[in-house]
């Protein structure tokens, strides 16, 4: 009888040998598995970062592009606020609030004693207001208001126009300059033209040769 004990038909060295070359081989997979796991998530932490990094580039060049359109957008507002204001301001009649009346009437001041006859359209509201704070401010300053007759501005009178005599070049021209530049430091549009002798037409009154003639006509 044999001294070694039989296991499945083999001698238990037989077996012996077996497990320990399983168990080596049972190592080598395990150790094949680690490896390819740790493999795989390497790749996986690779391919993690990347995709972090782009959405990082992305996230950072929409919100380059969001802070420029709401940067547009100010803009846009801001022109859109502004031209609101100056259509505004394009559509109020024109005035003279307190401080522009006083600093109007020590423009005038100097010419104290001028002769002056101020027109307007009389069924148009705004021209025809303007024209008598125009008076008022004429008044204030020591002007002498002539013989308020003024048939009436021609048709398409656009401004403050300040007319003369040009047959006489003397303190009138003068006062009419000054007047217009004021008004116009007032951002209000005036021009005082220097007149042929035919549009001393324009000019009315008893007193032509002597007076400043004022047309308000429309402000637009």
């Amino acid at each position: 009888m044999s001294d070694q004990s039989i296991l499945w038909g083999h001698a238990i060295h037989f077996w012996d040998v077996w497990g320990v070359r399983m168990m080596l081989v049972g190592a080598v997979l395990a150790f094949l598995a680690l490896a390819a796991s740790l493999f795989s998530s390497f790749v996986l932490y690779r391919v993690a970062g990347n995709a972090q990094t782009e959405l990082e580039t992305k996230t950072l060049a929409l919100g380059k592009e969001l802070e420029g359109q709401r940067t547009l957008t100010a803009e846009a507002n801001a022109r859109a606020i502004e031209a609101q204001l100056a259509l505004e301001k394009f559509r109020a009649p024109r005035t003279l609030d307190d401080a522009k009346f006083a600093m109007l009437v020590e423009k005038l001041k100097p010419f104290a004693g001028q002769l002056v006859i101020v027109g307007s359209y009389k069924d148009v509201a705004e021209s025809a207001n303007f024209a008598k704070r125009l008076e008022a401010a004429f008044v204030a300053a020591g002007w002498k208001l002539a013989d308020p007759y003024f048939p009436g501005l021609a048709a398409g009178t656009g401004g403050v126009i300040v007319r003369t005599d040009p047959r006489n070049a003397d303190a009138p021209r003068t006062a009419a300059e000054a007047l217009a530049k004021a008004l116009s430091d007032l951002e209000i549009p005036a021009i005082a033209p220097k007149d042929d002798i035919a549009d001393a037409l324009f000019l009315f009154g008893g007193d032509r040769a002597n007076q400043v003639s004022v047309e308000v006509g429309t402000k637009y």
